[in-house]
């Protein structure tokens, strides 16, 4: 008889976007992954800030992906990555851009340049919204994204 496996470590996930509706969304799309996952949100850039120095100083658990809103009041997306790209243990945990606005050349170069991994636009179309934010999910992590429910652990 074969053991059974030892559980998944929970995935670790921050939302950032001043938008309560999409962090809503992002959620739901949690709620499908094959993964426990805790999830930690921010409405701001500076919210976000003050949770990663956190993370950064072992007061918290890092998080394993960041989506981030590009258009927030106050400390907006690409200001944000910025910062977190240029701490030393912040640097490593992946970015997900995620807009409903449409982008400049400027912007998306600076989101391409700043170390994002992929950038998602926001849309009210449920199917087309939980494929877009499952996709680098999947790439980072291919076991969280196999589709099946799990609980998900609201950390804010």
């Amino acid at each position: 008889m074969s053991e059974p496996l030892p559980p998944i470590a929970p995935l670790n996930v921050l939302l950032v976007d001043d938008d309560a509706d999409h962090r809503w969304l992002t959620r739901d799309v949690l709620h499908q992954l094959d993964r426990p996952c805790r999830v930690h949100e921010a409405a701001t850039g500076e919210e976000a800030m003050t949770m990663l120095l956190r993370a950064a100083d072992g007061e918290q658990a890092h998080p394993d992906v960041i989506f981030l809103d590009v258009d927030m009041p106050g400390m907006d997306g690409l200001a944000l990555m910025e910062q977190i790209k240029a701490h030393p243990t912040l640097r490593n945990i992946e970015v997900v851009f995620v807009t409903g606005i449409e982008l400049t050349e400027e912007q998306t170069q600076a989101i391409r340049r700043g170390g994002a991994h992929s950038l998602v636009f926001k849309t009210r179309d449920i199917p087309a919204m939980t494929q877009a934010l499952r996709q680098p999910l999947e790439e980072f992590f291919p076991a969280a994204a196999a589709g099946k429910k799990n609980e998900v652990t609201d950390a804010s």
